[in-house]
């Protein structure tokens, strides 16, 4: 099964992805239990902002995978679809009324560098793949770079 932890590590090193797919444990230097622990709080402190915001509306804690439509919910916060043999922890969804029939999901990826790399983008990628299996819809692709958090 790829997961979205197995894809960020095969992004920085494949050999780490092999190691982690077998179940081996890496040995991580300070520098990347730094970066960790930054990323998560980041991705933490950044869903708490964006559940509390007053015009992204209501947030929903979980959504059913059959149903991801159902309900007046405008974000949903760290939801995990499983897939195929795909499996995503997406940290964020935004719900966009686009139609009567049809709603744009957009997923939010939280990324605590100044700039995104092709890595990040890769990522949300994946991330984007994964929520339009999961829900039956095609997905567009398209980059969102008009920034939710300010820094």
């Amino acid at each position: 099964m790829i997961t979205s932890e197995l894809l960020e590590a095969y992004l920085a090193c494949p050999l780490k992805c092999y190691l982690q797919s077998k179940g081996e444990k890496c040995a991580e230097n300070s520098f990347a239990a730094w970066s960790k622990a930054q990323q998560e709080s980041y991705r933490l402190e950044g869903m708490k902002r964006l559940g509390e915001s007053p015009s992204s509306g209501p947030a929903c804690e979980s959504l059913d995978a059959s149903q991801p439509l159902n309900g007046r919910w405008q974000v949903a916060l760290d939801q995990k679809f499983d897939v195929k043999d795909l499996s995503a922890k997406i940290h964020g969804i935004h719900r966009v009324p686009r139609t009567a029939k049809a709603d744009d999901l957009i997923p939010v990826r939280f990324v605590h560098t100044n700039r995104l790399s092709h890595a990040h983008r890769l990522a949300a990628a994946f991330d984007a793949i994964v929520l339009s299996t999961a829900v039956n819809r095609r997905s567009n692709l398209t980059p969102y770079r008009r920034p939710i958090l300010t820094p």
